[in-house]
């Protein structure tokens, strides 16, 4: 994750943050303030990852920024020092904006991290089925983007535009696929700028596509000022006119995809 712009057009504003987490905190990586006061973990004054291991909703709530440095336990003072141990702490140095806009990319297997879901159906009317978990999650597919992006799958590399969704699982995409679709068409979706942002990856630094934990949306702390990809040719914004039906993206290769997002529910904002 990097800093892009500010929304008023100010410049990246900097401060070292005392910081806490048991392993480490990565460079890029966003950060909110503790929500604990157990003092073996950080008291309300440490900054901790973003990510939260319980519910989307968690992710980035009262965020600061990212870290621009990154700090592990082999530092000295260690990033897991418990700061009710000793007088030191260790401090990362960290954008405070608060209209701060992030550029982060959402994680595939084209990044290495594999957060890919299983189609489980796709028609040639354009309906299309996804293995979502649980599927009772409220979700907003409606003006995202479905991307093929398992180059083991039939219609790899082809984009879509998500005309409705009725529930988690079940929605109606702009065309047909060009293939037969199996459950090794695996997709990431694409948020909409305005949207809430996908949950963030467990190191912050990324956005996640949906899992059992993280349903496919819904990180209402962050939202979408655009969303951008990178097929071959350097990023560019997604319009639906002039993206959707897309019948493939590279050749042999997979695209990425980005949101900008900012905090709506900043430290000092």
């Amino acid at each position: 994750m990097k800093w892009v712009y500010d929304l008023t057009g100010a410049e990246p504003i900097i401060r070292d943050h005392q910081v806490y987490d048991a392993a480490a905190i990565a460079q890029g990586e966003m950060l909110m303030v503790a929500a604990s006061a157990d003092f073996t973990t950080g008291t309300t004054e440490c900054l901790v990852s973003a990510y939260s291991t319980t519910v989307t909703a968690a992710h980035a709530v009262d965020a600061m920024g990212i870290s621009m440095e990154a700090k592990d336990t082999d530092d000295s003072p260690s990033v897991a020092t418990a700061v009710d141990s000793t007088a030191e702490h260790c401090y990362v140095k960290t954008i405070i904006n608060p209209h701060a806009v992030y550029r982060a990319e959402i994680i595939s297997a084209n990044n290495g991290t594999c957060g890919d879901i299983a189609v489980s159906a796709w028609t040639a009317a354009g309906d299309c089925n996804v293995a979502v978990s649980p599927t009772a999650a409220v979700v907003m597919l409606s003006s995202m983007w479905m991307y093929v992006s398992n180059a083991e799958g039939p219609n790899f590399g082809q984009l879509r535009y998500v005309l409705d969704s009725a529930t988690a699982d079940s929605f109606q995409l702009d065309s047909a696929p060009t293939a037969t679709s199996t459950t090794a068409d695996r997709v990431i979706f694409i948020p909409s700028k305005t949207q809430y942002s996908m949950g963030l990856s467990n190191d912050a630094t990324m956005l996640s596509n949906g899992s059992a934990v993280l349903k496919i949306s819904g990180c209402t702390a962050l939202r979408i000022v655009e969303t951008l990809m990178d097929a071959d040719g350097g990023l560019e914004i997604m319009h639906p006119h002039k993206h959707k039906t897309s019948k493939r993206l590279k050749a042999g290769n997979a695209a990425k995809f980005y949101n900008d997002i900012t905090s709506v529910d900043h430290c000092y904002g």
